[in-house]
């Protein structure tokens, strides 16, 4: 997914794994793994600790101890309602190319 118009960005954070986050900056790229989609937060929202972050969107263990804020352009930007966590998701469909759009990667302890 490559950058469009940034003036209607907003930034988000992913939470993942401190391996991944590493990878993720090395690579600039994020991997759509599950159902094909990054999933993210408002980077506005208040960070979540890794146990937060794997209750309130049922991650992995080992997950939620590293993420990753960059921007997307708010189109690319979509919503879900998920009733199993009873929360709206936010996500981006397909891989996300990092390249002009400020990631940073964070350790989460």
């Amino acid at each position: 997914m490559e950058v469009t118009d940034m003036a209607n960005s907003i930034r988000v954070r992913h939470y993942t794994r401190v391996s991944s986050m590493r990878k993720i900056k090395d690579q600039l790229r994020i991997v759509a793994r599950d159902q094909n989609k990054v999933f993210v937060e408002p980077a506005s929202a208040r960070k979540l600790s890794p146990a937060d972050a794997r209750k309130r969107y049922g991650l992995k263990p080992g997950k939620g101890r590293a993420y990753v804020e960059f921007d997307v352009e708010s189109v690319l930007l979509e919503t879900k309602r998920n009733a199993r966590h009873e929360i709206d998701e936010y996500f981006i469909v397909g891989n996300v190319d990092l390249a002009q759009r400020n990631p940073q990667g964070f350790l989460n302890f």
